[in-house]
């Protein structure tokens, strides 16, 4: 008897410390959905092929250097072009980088050669935000707030887009924002402002 009270109670634990870990990441945070203004943004990037991990490894990289040519970036950017929930690493395809703001995005005229840069016109989208507390939390926004985004758009009919993701670690939050396009499923029209989803690097 005493045996299976000491099993009951590590179990009991066990449990405790792994929802208090889910909590602390954020994973039964409450969010919303919801369609509005975004943008713009100026990112530096790089393309990234393969699991969803190289492109933290990816963005460390780009906050090292673009610290080191005395750019002070605050906010990770990527735009996931795949299924999310593809297990097919191979073909998992994101541009990843820093989002670059203020007296910075002017300098950045002068490094054009050495960084992939893109501007994000601002925009109507979808978006939701979730509590960012270290690369957990972006897999727990991965399986809580995309089958959410999706839904959403099932509902309004919105055509699918690839998926941005802002990282903001001063703010303690991800910012998923899809596009929102001119075309609905079965081609019903939106009366409301579109900008196109993401033009193209500057030359």
């Amino acid at each position: 008897m005493k045996v299976f009270k000491y099993i009951a109670s590590t179990l009991l634990v066990i449990a405790l410390i792994a929802a208090g870990l889910l909590w602390y990441i954020g994973f039964f945070a409450r969010f919303v959905v919801v369609e509005k203004i975004v943008g713009p943004y100026t990112m530096v990037y790089r393309e990234v092929t393969g699991d969803k991990t190289n492109s933290s490894d990816v963005m460390n990289q780009l906050f090292s250097s673009l610290r080191s040519d005395g750019f002070k970036p605050q906010k990770g950017m990527c735009i996931y072009f795949d299924n999310s929930n593809d297990k097919n690493g191979k073909k998992y395809h994101s541009r990843t980088g820093c989002v670059i703001e203020g007296e910075d995005t002017t300098r950045l005229k002068d490094y054009l050669l050495k960084y992939k840069v893109l501007n994000i016109e601002e925009q109507l989208a979808v978006v939701s935000e979730f509590p960012y507390q270290n690369n957990f939390s972006m897999l727990s926004g991965m399986f809580r707030v995309y089958p959410a985004i999706k839904r959403y758009c099932k509902m309004k009919r919105f055509q699918m887009q690839p998926i941005i993701e802002v990282y903001d670690s001063p703010g303690h939050k991800i910012t998923y924002i899809m596009p929102i396009t001119t075309d609905r499923i079965e081609n019903t029209e939106i009366q409301m402002p579109v900008v196109d989803t993401i033009p193209s690097p500057l030359p």
